[in-house]
């Protein structure tokens, strides 16, 4: 991996995908892994909510907007 791409991800410029981060561990020595996270997920009460904002989602008032009153930017040729 090139030094300035090194670089560039110390000073924030840039950011590694999963494979570079990876890499970069392995060069010093580490091993990524992914791992469940503390405090695993709860499904019934994720679907619960899910559930509620669908809901909610149907439940706003919508409305169809007119043609655009404007303009256009361009006339076609």
């Amino acid at each position: 991996m090139p030094r300035s791409v090194v670089n560039a991800y110390e000073r924030g410029k840039r950011e590694p995908g999963a494979a570079a981060l990876a890499h970069m561990a392995s060069a010093g020595g580490f091993r990524l892994e992914l791992a469940p996270a503390l405090g695993s997920v709860d499904v019934e009460r994720a679907g619960r909510i899910l559930s509620q904002v669908l809901d909610l989602g149907e439940s706003l008032p919508g409305r169809r907007r007119g043609s655009l009153e404007f303009p256009p930017l361009r006339t076609p040729a």
